[in-house]
């Protein structure tokens, strides 16, 4: 994540920011925005927290975040229906579904690899 919380930058990386994504942000600092900048500055943090640790942490517990991740992403949607200035509707749906597709993917992984242990263990209690 870079300074301003913006999952995309911290993708692409601070060169490539475009105009568009520019407005986004500096859109999203107005007081009138603050609550959704937050909430996807928080979902961003989440999914990097999750991403770092979830091979040390309980598996279950990481997809029970991965879950509320989901839920806030569609309270963030409706929150967002309301906005009437299209460019930053369109800049806050990039940023979900970046941060959705981020959250599919841990999500799959913590599946193989509950998957994978699950089978192990059936593997070692037939010998």
């Amino acid at each position: 994540m870079d300074g301003d919380g913006s999952y995309i930058e911290s993708i692409k990386g601070p060169e490539q920011v475009s105009a568009f994504e520019t407005y986004g942000k500096e859109t999203l600092r107005k007081p009138e925005n603050q609550r959704i900048r937050i909430s996807l500055e928080r979902l961003g943090r989440m999914l990097f927290m999750i991403e770092n640790s979830w091979h040390e942490t309980g598996r279950q517990h990481s997809q029970k975040e991965l879950e509320n991740i989901l839920i806030r992403q569609h309270e963030i949607e409706k929150e967002t229906e309301g906005i009437e200035d299209v460019f930053l509707k369109e800049y806050i749906y990039e940023q979900l579904d970046n941060i959705a597709a981020t959250r599919r993917s841990l999500a799959q992984d913590i599946r193989w690899d509950i998957e994978t242990v699950r089978n192990c263990k059936g593997v070692v209690g037939i010998v």
